[in-house]
């Protein structure tokens, strides 16, 4: 049987703290950085426009993502 595209994404990632200019640390992550192969479209097209958002930002009511956030900078604050 035929299935859905499924992405193949990368639930973990760890990376290096840059410092912040505050005495704390920060990292720029990348959309891309959470995909592992490439993924297509129910009718074979390459699926390449990505967002990145913070969990904060995406449980807001009436969140709706939009292709072209690339990525976003994360300090100490907003790490669990």
């Amino acid at each position: 049987p035929d299935k859905a595209p499924t992405p193949i994404c990368i639930q973990t990632l760890t990376v290096t703290l840059m410092p912040n200019g505050q005495g704390g640390g920060m990292a720029a992550i990348w959309a891309t950085d959470f995909i592992a192969s490439d993924v297509f479209d129910c009718f074979g097209n390459l699926i390449d426009q990505y967002s990145i958002y913070t969990e904060e930002e995406a449980g807001v009511a009436g969140f709706t993502p939009v292709a072209g956030r690339l990525g976003i900078d994360l300090d100490c604050e907003v790490v669990n």
